[in-house]
């Protein structure tokens, strides 16, 4: 009976109890690792405060006035009469406590996104390509090599180059090389990728000949 009786003079009381579980959740997952979903459960505790507070001050507001003050006990002739003081509304509090509130809620959600704007930008991985080199041999064999190298991420760089024969090699250094026989035909393009340390990936397209 106590707890309707203080749940229907404190509307706010159930999405303040809300925040401060959802802060608690927040917590939790930050420390386990789950950063993107204790900043989303931090979100939804804010909302829930500005709901909570918002139908705490109208509550207040409502049954705050509404109760008699106590009358002063009257001076005595001895005592010396006590300076009196201004008596501040009941609506001079709410809006005061709305303006805080309000500047807590902006802090605390624009810190975050203000960090998320200001994070480094990651650049995508580059593959440069030069020219391929191709070589004719006396015995009639045709050798071509091809040579990469790639910008951004962080190294070491893996290499995998896939020929338009369908014939696919990898290496380390992003140089390639293959031998062609008299008479077999040498592929017109080679798609050179590589894949950096930290996951990026990048690719060129190398044109063999004419």
């Amino acid at each position: 009976m106590r707890l309707k009786t203080y749940l229907k003079e404190n509307w706010g009381a159930p999405f303040v109890i809300g925040f401060m579980l959802l802060l608690i959740t927040s917590a939790v997952q930050l420390s386990i690792g789950q950063t993107d979903a204790a900043n989303s459960v931090a979100v939804y505790a804010f909302y829930a405060l500005v709901i909570g507070v918002a139908l705490q001050i109208a509550s207040y507001v409502k049954y705050g006035e509404g109760k008699p003050e106590p009358p002063e006990p009257a001076p005595r002739t001895t005592a010396p009469k006590r300076r009196s003081y201004p008596r501040v509304s009941h609506k001079v509090i709410a809006i005061a406590i709305i303006v805080v509130l309000a500047g807590v809620v902006v802090v605390g959600l624009y810190l975050p996104l203000r960090q998320t704007i200001t994070q480094p930008f990651v650049p995508a991985l580059v593959v440069n390509s030069g020219k391929p080199n191709v070589l004719s041999e006396p015995n009639g064999t045709t050798i071509v090599v091809l040579a990469a190298s790639a910008q951004g991420g962080s190294s070491p760089y893996s290499f995998t180059c896939t020929w338009a024969d369908g014939v696919q090699q990898t290496s380390t250094t992003g140089i390639f090389q293959r031998s062609f026989q008299p008479g077999q035909t040498v592929p017109s393009s080679a798609l050179i990728t590589a894949k950096s340390a930290d996951g990026l990936t990048g690719s060129a397209k190398v044109t063999i000949g004419s």
